[in-house]
């Protein structure tokens, strides 16, 4: 498995992914596409086969760039399930000024918190 933006350990735990445009290309629409139906993901899929649509970006340094990054990111979605942790978790990047977050900042962890938990599907 590669490695992964962040690990939230817990019962269960889960992966969250920050996707830059760069992961809003076709290879990444593909598998997207062939993901089954009501595999527990933590994101909307749909909102992201959208992006891929909309977005189109490519990246050809090294020439297999776009594919490489599709072919983690789908290992990133369907890994954890099939090991009893939660959907991955994926935030489009600018969505959420997560990276701004201080941890003794209430209103912030909860705000990141409401985002993260309720699609991760935890409790």
């Amino acid at each position: 498995m590669p490695n992964c933006d962040f690990f939230v350990p817990g019962n269960p735990g889960f992966v969250v992914e920050i996707d830059e445009k760069q992961h809003f290309a076709e290879p990444r629409l593909i598998t997207l596409n062939l993901i089954p139906d009501g595999y527990k993901l933590g994101f909307d899929v749909n909102r992201w086969r959208q992006e891929c649509l909309r977005v189109r970006a490519h990246d050809n340094d090294p020439p297999y760039r776009d594919e490489q990054r599709a072919w983690y990111d789908v290992l990133r979605d369907l890994m954890p399930p099939s090991r009893g942790m939660a959907g991955t978790v994926r935030i489009m990047d600018g969505s959420f000024p997560f990276c701004g977050i201080h941890p003794g900042d209430s209103a912030a962890v909860e705000a990141f918190k409401h985002l993260v938990v309720p699609v991760a599907g935890i409790q």
